[in-house]
């Protein structure tokens, strides 16, 4: 499995929205976990960000077969969000790793700027490469 940690990342809501659109544009499937304070903000900065637009992107308490029609899908890092559908690959803007991490095409990490999170991240890349993952660094803007 291939884990693409970012770090130092500056802006995690837009760095996230662009990351969000090129999923979108290249029809993947994708499990983004957030904080719930992160969830609300990246709602309104997907729709604040383009109000013409369009992202399919189903919110952590849409209704289920909203959720299942959905390619894109936010969650709460704080609840139980079960086992991906194959070819699922994951975003990973909280700080902890989903335990399913192994059922997923591909991850995606990204890293905030500050120093806390980066310590959580440095933490997050012991345990992917523990867990077998080619881990693939980089910063942003690198």
């Amino acid at each position: 499995m291939e884990v693409r940690l970012i770090s130092g990342v500056s802006d995690p809501l837009g760095w996230a929205l662009r990351a969000l659109r090129k999923a979108h544009a290249k029809g993947l499937s994708l499990w983004v976990t957030v904080d719930h304070a992160q969830s609300a903000r990246l709602l309104h900065h997907v729709c604040a960000a383009d109000p013409q637009g369009f992202l399919p992107l189903a919110a952590p308490d849409a209704p289920s077969h909203v959720r299942r029609r959905s390619r894109i899908q936010l969650h709460h890092t704080e609840a139980s969000i079960g086992s991906p559908p194959p070819g699922t690959h994951w975003l990973n803007l909280g700080s902890e790793i989903h335990p399913e991490l192994m059922a997923f095409a591909g991850v995606v990490d990204c890293v905030p700027a500050d120093e806390a999170a980066a310590q959580r991240g440095r933490q997050r890349y012991r345990l992917y490469q523990k867990m077998g993952c080619e881990v693939i660094h980089s910063r942003e803007g690198a």
